[in-house]
């Protein structure tokens, strides 16, 4: 009897690298083929506000994106929650004044005073399709999958 040793594939091929996430927001502005409209909404974020009015058409075009070969390194940590596609559009909210935040992100930590909303982000609507397969087509598809073998 011999004995036979595996190598193993990654071992050949290398080390592996994993697939970049994109955690970052890059937008574009955009040209939107929508007639005009207004819709009024309540919002919330870091106050609640109501009867805030969202015009359309949207003005921007958010998609995710990654960062690579920042220089000088920036001092604090990087996101790692993947992000969605998103058009924003103006947003003009009655008078109020936000709260004082502190944000960190990898630039640094630092306080920073919010004034206005200016806009609103939504989110794609990614729909999903299904296919159904057809009982006959359905029994078709296992005669050509499972040939009788003669033994």
């Amino acid at each position: 009897m011999t004995k036979r040793s595996l190598v193993p594939v990654v071992s050949l091929l290398g080390p592996t690298v994993a697939a970049a996430q994109s955690d970052h927001l890059k937008c574009y502005k955009i040209k939107y083929p929508a007639a005009r409209a207004i819709y009024t909404a309540d919002l919330n974020g870091l106050t609640p506000e109501t009867g805030c009015q969202i015009k359309v058409p949207g003005q921007l075009l958010c998609v995710g994106a990654t960062k690579t070969n920042v220089t000088p390194t920036p001092p604090g940590g990087g996101p790692e929650a993947p992000v969605g596609r998103f058009v924003c559009y103006k947003l003009r909210c009655p008078s109020g004044t936000p709260p004082p935040v502190v944000w960190h992100d990898q630039f640094g930590t630092r306080n920073v005073q919010p004034t206005k909303p200016t806009m609103v982000c939504a989110p794609e609507v990614v729909s999903t399709t299904t296919t159904r397969v057809l009982p006959s087509a359905r029994r078709r598809a296992a005669v050509v999958a499972s040939p009788r073998v003669a033994i």
